[in-house]
């Protein structure tokens, strides 16, 4: 699990997080690509915010599919929730 609240650090494991999902390679999740790009489905995308709940010890909000239509909408959600957690501790599973 990622400890640090570095963007660098944060990104990558966000990319590696993803990419594990998709079967696809880290660089390839860039946060200009659309989810549509990279062949995730409905199911694939609850699949991955369900790891990254996990893989960063937060808890990700329901949104409108409508509103994550990029890998940055999530990258950007991602980074809100463990902005958060840093500031009020590790938020309960």
């Amino acid at each position: 699990m990622p400890t640090s609240t570095d963007p660098e650090e944060l990104r990558r494991a966000f990319a590696e997080t993803v990419a594990e999902i998709l079967g696809i390679e880290p660089d390839d999740v860039r946060p200009e690509r659309s989810w549509d790009e990279l062949d995730a489905d409905s199911l694939a995308l609850t699949e991955i915010a369900l790891l990254l709940d996990d893989a960063f010890s937060i808890r990700l909000p329901d949104v409108d599919a409508g509103d994550m239509r990029t890998v940055g909408d999530a990258l950007a959600l991602v980074e809100r929730a463990v902005a958060a957690r840093g500031a009020s501790g590790p938020q309960p599973a």
